[in-house]
């Protein structure tokens, strides 16, 4: 069992809209967030997206599970095959 702790602690920009992004389903929000789940198929990718607000990245699957990195609002970001969690605090 592996558990993975992401503290939300403000938003870069406020109560900014959900984004409508292919391969995101959105699995739970609340008042401080918003979870996406992204699952690509091996060899498969997807192109460049962004978000409205900064989120982390978090690798469940792929090439290094456990990885989490920080995006700034606007950033641009590919996505390879795998299980990806992203969170967008609100």
């Amino acid at each position: 069992m592996r558990f993975i702790v992401v503290e939300a602690l403000k938003p870069e920009r406020a109560n900014v809209a959900a984004v409508d992004l292919p391969k995101h389903m959105l699995e739970t929000e609340n008042d401080r967030v918003r979870i996406y789940r992204v699952k690509i198929t091996a060899g498969e990718s997807l192109a460049s997206h962004t978000h409205n607000s900064g989120w982390v990245e978090v690798v469940v699957n792929g090439d290094v599970p456990g990885r989490s990195i920080w995006h700034a609002a606007g950033e641009n970001r590919p996505l390879a095959g795998g299980e990806i969690v992203e969170i967008e605090p609100k």
